[in-house]
């Protein structure tokens, strides 16, 4: 299980959340299959730790391109910062 963990981090690391909530989800299914309940439960609360690096990267990126487009037109929107 400890390799999955190690996979999880090289993807977080190089930003591709997607495969690292794979390999989270891999490893809390296995957990689930060797009835470790807390070990399972350790890989779903990363796997939301991750999800919500997502969704911060997603939200800045939006912003970047609204801030942009809006900017082509002369006009500037200020954003609240959830993160």
């Amino acid at each position: 299980m400890v390799t999955y963990f190690c996979f999880q981090q090289i993807y977080a690391i190089q930003r591709d959340y997607l495969s690292a909530c794979h390999y989270l989800q891999i490893g809390a299914d296995f957990a689930g299959s060797a009835h470790s309940e807390y070990t399972r439960l350790l890989f779903i609360l990363s796997k939301g730790m991750v999800g919500i690096l997502f969704l911060k990267d997603f939200y800045n990126m939006c912003k970047y391109f609204l801030n942009a487009f809006l900017h082509n037109g002369k006009k500037s929107i200020q954003f609240n910062t959830l993160f």
